[in-house]
């Protein structure tokens, strides 16, 4: 053992108990007394009311003061001797702040020194603040040599480290067959340790979920709320005795284990007539804990007294004891007729225990796939250990398709019950008493062994900029990699973080576009109300997606009926969107007064068309040109001035303009002055061309223009309907009738007049 850390450990070990030794005295005290009397009390059935000096130790937060100072006192003894244990519980209850004030600066040099000798926790601590960035600069490519080193010399908490990088890819290649290999070890030294009979929960706690006082089904119980159920169970409430009796058998709600209050409280119960009660006091033989040594003779008689009355703990218990030969000879027909009566009452020990009879063939023919269907009802209903059969199962490939994915997550849940679960509660109580730091150093180490719960909670704590440790700077990246991390593994409102955070470009860029990826995967994977009203927003104000009100209002709706809870935001954002419309279409309205009705044309008949397609009219003919009875060319990109659809030709004199040659087959026509013989009226069916103040008016199904200027264009018609212009010319020219003499026009008319029927370059 180095120098160093023997002296560094004295140090610390001479400054703490300096400062307590009054304190311990009075403890060894105290804890004399307390033992004195646990060994005159009577255990079973009348348990004296002098049990309560235990109720001082029921609350983790209280634990503080005198138990923990003893324990402390011990532990710098065994340093003091030269204990490497020893110094390496002092480095990590200096690296967590537990027990004495957090310095990690020391506890840093303590780890360096025991890794150097191959201390696989000591490498594993190392490992952690360097990944996590205390101490040391964030390297994760260091975290994972010294993750390595410390998982091949057997660190349970580097194994899961490594399994859970594995599974999801941190810095490695995703590779679920290693994982597999790394949680299949941790969940075997786990589950060697659980009862089969016995129900322990752990407390994962997600401080952004909790309210202010924890009264929840999976909360921590609050010391109030504790003394009312105290209360309750004193004025004779039997289930509330057989739930404070559970709570200190397994250390349920933040509660300390303390098998003697379990004892009191089951005892109380059992005087009422419970037959629950029965089978716990039976249990708790059968296993044997402090205040009830194991006894098997002891145990059959509470638990056939229970199966007798039809409780299914009591039919159960009887079976586990034929099953096993507990103080009883073996007999596999008993224990499949008790474990059969216990399953039909849906109790999950008895559905668990079928699953082993059919699984190992104890009295039955082995048959593993009915043993998979035992395991993966209990499974679902939480039993730990069907997890772990379960996952054997999945892993092999035996009694059930192999599939590596399923076996890692049932191993995941097996490994939340080792010792380091009570880290969590730890953690906690250290974020009540506003020790932020000293929680959120636990939480991300818990984080880095891929609890999800505790990198949500790291994740809150960083982004609260509560904690001394990191830069300001760092917070928000060091926040966002924790919620990726627990959004990876499904946690909804962690998706809705990310989401947040690249919408207002918290430790990374701004990205409309991924803060809409991940909304939806919210809210089309988890169902998340809020992620379905995020989206209504980015649709109303579109950003990141094509701006649609409509879209928008469906998505609020959708909110909704996910969750009542959405009903007063959503509320507000309808109203907000319902005045903006209202307003709008209040000035549309004022715009289209504003505009001229456009006015309705009427048919031949005199009606007015019907909607619909609008027959394609001709535009406006230049001066002089004569208008044609098909369609007009396509007018050119230029605009035209006004007057007309086509440019005008500049004002030169007729021999200095270039004009196009005709096209092949036309005929040249140019006007020619007319004969000085006054016109004759019109012939019905004829063209007529009026003399200035009178009317024309042209045959049915014709129509008349006069021509510019009062001439007569002679080579064609200016009536646009049929061939009746040729007509009429042909008529006239076979009766000889001469028409009424004009001036000559113009050279600029008689030129448009010749290049009319040509198409002018563009």
């Amino acid at each position: 053992m180095s120098k160093l850390i023997v002296i560094v450990a004295l140090m610390i070990a001479s400054a703490a108990v300096a400062s307590t030794d009054e304190g311990l005295k009075n403890n060894n005290g105290q804890r004399e007394k307390e033992k004195k009397e646990a060994e005159n009390e009577s255990l079973p059935l009348k348990v004296s009311e002098g049990i309560d000096f235990h109720l001082s130790r029921i609350l983790q937060s209280e634990q503080k003061d005198s138990h923990k100072e003893g324990s402390s006192n011990y532990i710098f003894q065994a340093a003091d001797l030269g204990s490497a244990k020893a110094v390496q519980r002092i480095a990590y209850a200096l690296l967590f702040g537990d027990h004495f004030p957090q310095n990690i600066g020391t506890a840093k040099t303590l780890f360096e020194s025991l890794a150097k000798e191959g201390f696989p926790r000591s490498q594993t601590a190392l490992g952690f603040m360097h990944a996590a960035g205390i101490g040391f600069h964030q390297n994760q490519a260091r975290a994972l040599v010294y993750y390595t080193f410390a998982g091949l010399g057997g660190d349970l908490r580097a194994k899961m480290i490594l399994g859970y990088r594995y599974w999801s890819g941190i810095n490695m290649p995703k590779n679920c067959e290693a994982a597999v290999i790394q949680y299949r070890k941790v969940a075997h030294h786990v589950a060697k340790k659980l009862s089969s009979v016995q129900h322990g929960e752990v407390d994962l706690v997600r401080i952004l979920e909790t309210p202010e006082n924890y009264s929840t089904k999976t909360g921590i119980m609050d010391l109030d709320l504790y003394q009312y159920y105290k209360f309750l169970a004193e004025r004779g409430d039997i289930q509330t005795q057989l739930t404070l009796g559970n709570l200190h058998l397994y250390g349920g709600k933040g509660l300390e284990r303390d098998s003697h209050k379990a004892v009191y409280y089951f005892s109380k119960a059992l005087n009422a007539g419970s037959t629950n009660a029965i089978a716990f006091l039976g249990k708790m033989y059968f296993e044997g804990t402090e205040a009830t040594p194991q006894d098997n003779e002891t145990a059959f008689h509470y638990f056939k007294l229970a199966a007798d009355r039809g409780n299914p703990i009591g039919l159960t218990g009887l079976g586990v004891m034929y099953l096993y030969g507990k103080g009883i000879p073996v007999n596999y027909t008993m224990a499949l007729r008790y474990m059969k009566k216990a399953a039909e009452k849906d109790w999950m020990d008895g559905i668990f225990h079928l699953g082993v009879i059919y699984l190992f063939g104890f009295g039955v023919p082995r048959d593993l796939k009915v043993a998979s269907r035992y395991f993966a009802f209990a499974s679902k209903h939480g039993h730990h250990l069907s997890h772990y059969y379960l996952a054997e199962m999945y892993a092999t490939g035996k009694g059930a398709q192999r599939s590596c994915d399923i076996a890692v997550k049932l191993y995941m849940e097996v490994c939340k019950f080792g010792s380091w679960s009570e880290m969590f509660l730890s953690a906690y109580f250290a974020y009540k008493e506003g020790d932020m730091d000293s929680a959120l150093v636990q939480y991300l180490l818990l984080g880095e062994m891929g609890f999800e719960e505790a990198q949500s909670n790291a994740a809150y704590l960083l982004e609260s900029n509560v904690s001394q440790i990191f830069r300001a700077a760092e917070m928000y990246p060091l926040a966002f990699l924790q919620w990726r991390r627990a959004a990876a593994q499904g946690y909804a409102l962690a998706r809705i973080k990310i989401g947040d955070y690249h919408y207002y470009g918290y430790g990374t860029d701004v990205d409309y576009e991924a803060a809409v990826i991940h909304y939806r995967l919210a809210a089309e994977q988890q169902g998340s109300a809020q992620a379905m009203f995020n989206l209504g927003y980015m649709y109303e104000q579109g950003k990141g997606l094509k701006k649609d009100i409509h879209l928008a209002l469906r998505m609020y709706d959708m909110a909704v009926a996910t969750s009542s809870d959405a009903h007063f935001p959503v509320l507000l954002a309808t109203c907000k969107l319902s005045i903006v419309k209202l307003f709008r279409d209040y000035q549309n309205s004022r715009e289209e007064e504003l505009l001229p009705a456009p006015k309705r044309k009427k048919g031949r008949s005199g009606r007015p068309r019907k909607k619909g397609k609008k027959p394609a009219q001709a535009p406006a003919p230049i001066r002089g040109e004569p208008e044609h009875s098909a369609p007009m060319r396509e007018q050119p990109e230029h605009p035209a001035p006004q007057g007309g659809d086509y440019p005008l030709l500049p004002s030169l004199p007729l021999e200095e303009l270039e004009l196009p040659p005709p096209p092949e087959g036309a005929e040249l026509q140019l006007l020619k002055p007319a004969s000085p013989r006054t016109a004759e009226p019109a012939m019905p069916g004829e063209a007529c061309s009026p003399s200035p103040g009178e009317a024309c008016s042209p045959s049915p199904g014709e129509a008349c223009s006069p021509s510019p200027g009062g001439f007569v264009v002679s080579s064609r018609s200016i009536c646009t309907s049929g061939n009746s212009g040729s007509r009429a010319q042909e008529k006239g020219a076979a009766t000889g009738k001469g028409e009424e003499v004009r001036p000559p026009p113009p050279a600029i008319d008689a030129l448009l007049e010749y290049a009319a029927p040509l198409s002018l370059p563009e």
